[in-house]
């Protein structure tokens, strides 16, 4: 943001608020201009972690600019990244409550490690985030049973606490939150839990690669091609392909989940500006 400050050709301010994207994608489509923080008109600017659909009223331009992506970080003692496995369905169903305790079978069978029989602590974000999605796009993608696991709600919605579940607001609450709990289990994007140093979960991809995001760690495990989930398969599913892309059309459908490839990360996302096709407000 300070870069972008400095380097405008005529004088702009930037503003951010650590609100979620789902409230950030509202407030960019509220023309009435009274969202919290505003001025008054339209919103000029914003960035989020995922693509939105086009708007014919107000036709804006969607950059997709950088690339990161979600990890899935725990907090178990003696275990270190990469030590644990998760295979997306076991990750469904710690999320969606069917699977309770760090010693249930099925995080055996992926991990081979012998675990406690302690109370898994699930974190999630309770407002709307582009973590969130990741997460849920992994699991829709990578596992087939998802969309008919049995739940009585979806925490992932924010709708409802169930027993052992921990709701939060934000990335920096959600790394706290994982890092002062012993056997919680939460997600986030990967720089905020290499930050605090949180032992990241090895995902299993589709080449069946077990990978994580961290590098520079003699560890054993394999560290993620991040970068490598964007081929030429994936830019065909940009509006309007991958000769003509389209910036101000629907991103909304464009997912960077469970891709094929190797050493691809399965919970990949873009980070998009924002920004209006015209603008009226000299001011």
């Amino acid at each position: 943001m300070d870069k972008l400050e400095e380097r405008a050709g005529s004088p702009v301010r930037l503003s951010y608020r650590s609100v979620g994207s789902g409230t950030g994608k509202a407030d960019w489509g509220d023309y009435t201009g009274a969202f919290t923080g505003a001025t008054g008109g339209d919103p000029d600017f914003a960035s989020t972690d995922f693509g939105l659909p086009a708007d014919a009223n107000k036709p804006f331009l969607q950059i997709p600019f950088q690339i990161g992506a979600v990890s899935v970080f725990v907090n178990l003692p003696g275990v270190k990244t990469g030590d644990i496995k998760l295979s997306a369905c076991t990750v469904a169903k710690i999320f969606n409550g069917d699977i309770t305790s760090w010693d249930d079978a099925a995080i055996k069978a992926d991990s081979g490690l012998t675990l406690p029989a302690q109370t898994i602590k699930v974190v999630y974000r309770t407002n709307g985030s582009s973590s969130t999605q990741g997460i849920k796009g992994y699991m829709q993608a990578g596992c087939s049973d998802f969309s008919t696991l049995t739940v009585n709600s979806d925490p992932l919605t924010g709708s409802h606490l169930i027993p052992g579940q921990y709701g939060v607001t934000g990335s920096d609450e959600m790394r706290k939150k994982i890092g002062a709990n012993e056997y919680s289990i939460g997600y986030i994007d990967a720089g905020h839990g290499h930050k605090d140093d949180l032992t990241e979960v090895a995902l299993k991809n589709v080449d069946g690669q077990w990978v994580v995001t961290k590098s520079g760690d003699p560890g054993g495990f394999v560290t993620a091609d991040i970068p490598a989930v964007v081929t030429s398969s994936l830019k065909d599913t940009f509006p309007g392909g991958a000769t003509n892309t389209n910036y101000a059309g629907d991103w909304s459908g464009v997912n960077l989940f469970n891709k094929p490839g190797d050493k691809v990360w399965p919970i990949c996302a873009f980070t998009y500006m924002h920004i209006r096709r015209s603008y009226t407000d000299t001011e």
